[in-house]
């Protein structure tokens, strides 16, 4: 704009298969390099296998007072 103003800008991304849109996600990020992993894995995540799987860090208990993950062992 040249006279120091700043546009708000957004990265937007889209998955797509077949020509049908499958996902899409709208991001504050400037560039594709911190948006393109977290919106690739939109697929993984969907998998029963991945969702199920206990040893994943994201089917953990979570525990907001202590800041800490329980395995499914129970260790933190």
């Amino acid at each position: 704009m040249k006279n120091g103003q700043l546009k708000p800008g957004y990265n937007v991304q889209i998955a797509t298969e077949g020509q049908y849109t499958l996902a899409y996600d709208v991001y504050p990020n400037p560039t594709d390099m911190k948006t393109l992993i977290p919106h690739t894995m939109y697929r993984k995540e969907q998998k029963k296998k991945w969702r199920e799987d206990p040893f994943n860090l994201a089917n953990w208990a979570y525990d907001d007072g202590t800041d800490t993950f329980t395995c499914p062992d129970g260790r933190r």
